[in-house]
């Protein structure tokens, strides 16, 4: 008899945690969505030159982190395809 009760209340108390839980991430998903639209709406506004800097950098150090942890550190390569991800990114302006 005591036993089925504290299954009855644990059943409950999962499924208060349950609810608890999609409720922190439904307001954490609010959070995300704001921030990934401030963020597109400030790259929506760079120039074309910022916005090929910017794509080149971020290709670059993402390369390079990533050889990091492939122990095939070269950065040549990533220094390379930053500096192709400009200019592609410049002169066809995507």
């Amino acid at each position: 008899m005591l036993s089925q009760h504290m299954t009855v209340l644990l059943d409950l108390t999962s499924q208060r945690r349950d609810a608890d839980i999609w409720a922190y991430i439904c307001t954490n998903m609010d959070v995300l969505q704001q921030t990934y639209h401030r963020v597109d709406d400030w790259v929506r506004r760079l120039s074309r030159t910022r916005y090929a800097v910017l794509v080149g950098v971020v290709s670059a150090v993402g390369v390079w982190i990533v050889s990091l942890f492939t122990n095939s550190l070269n950065l040549f390569y990533a220094i390379a395809l930053g500096i192709s991800n400009i200019l592609v990114f410049y002169w066809f302006n995507p």
